[in-house]
C-alpha cells in the first residue's frame, strides 16, 4: 500500500481488488464491475453509503434438491430471501 500511496500524487493508476478495504484506502475514485461492464463510478465514500448494508448473492443450482437443501439452510438464517 505504501508504493502505491506514494505514487499517487499527479498521476493514474488502475488497481483491480476484491477488497473495499484495500480500494477506499488506495484511490480517490473507484469503478465497480460485474460481468466485465462498469456498474458504478464515484468515490468511495458515496460507494459506501450506497452499498454498505446490501449485497445480492446469485446461485445457481442444478437440481431441485439443491434448491430444496439450501431453503431448508436458508430458512434458519437472518436474511431476506427472493426465490424465483
Amino acid at each position: 500500500w505504501k508504493m502505491i500511496s506514494s505514487r499517487k500524487s499527479g498521476t493514474g493508476t488502475l488497481l483491480s481488488t476484491h477488497s473495499m478495504e484495500e480500494a477506499e484506502v488506495l484511490c480517490d475514485r473507484i469503478a465497480i464491475m460485474s460481468a466485465g461492464k462498469r456498474i458504478e463510478n464515484d468515490i468511495p465514500e458515496k460507494l459506501r453509503e450506497k452499498f454498505e448494508n446490501s449485497y445480492e448473492l446469485v446461485v445457481n443450482l442444478h437440481t431441485m434438491e439443491e434448491a430444496n437443501l439450501l431453503r431448508h439452510d436458508m430458512r434458519n438464517s437472518r436474511t431476506a430471501t427472493n426465490w424465483s
